[in-house]
This record gives C-alpha cells, structure tokens and sequence, in this order.
C-alpha cells in the first residue's frame, strides 16, 4: 500500500511512504509534515522539539500538547515557552 504525505498546512504532497501488506499502517494523520515553504515559514517540528528538551529536559509530556496549542507554528511556540520560562 503506498500512501501519500502531504503538508500539513497546504495539502502539497510531499512524498509517498509504501506500507507492506499486513503491515499496520502508522498514523500519518499525527505526523508533522511540512513542504518546504512551510517549514521555512514555520520551521520545524524538530526545531521546536530540541528547544523545548533544552529549556525543560527530556519529559516531552507537555511538549505535544503545546505544539497543538500553538497551530505547530515555531515563532509562536518560542513565545510560549519564554511565557512559561516566566512563570517558573
């Protein structure tokens, strides 16, 4: 089965991942896809991932719900974690 990624702000196709059969399929609709417009845009997924392990560790459980807090935008997830740097 071969599916399709798209970005997740436009809908451009950014490249196809094939699943073998019988394989379960990985939940693409969670995945953080980006064209590179996009990303260049809003940067990345990573980006925000690696800035928030530095500010607050290795527990990303709160990382995920902020990202999603934040319409997985970089400048405003930056702002949010200064807020939060604030408050601690």
């Amino acid at each position: 089965m071969i599916l399709t990624l798209k970005c997740r702000f436009c809908d451009t196709i950014t490249g196809h991942i094939e699943v073998p059969e019988g394989k379960p399929v990985p939940p693409i609709d969670i995945a953080d896809i980006r064209c590179t417009t996009h990303e260049q845009e809003f940067g990345s997924y990573q980006d925000m991932e690696q800035k928030y392990q530095a500010e607050f560790g290795q527990d990303l459980s709160q990382f995920k719900i902020l990202v999603q807090k934040v319409g997985y935008k970089k400048a405003a997830f930056d702002a949010e974690v200064e807020k939060i740097k604030k408050q601690k």
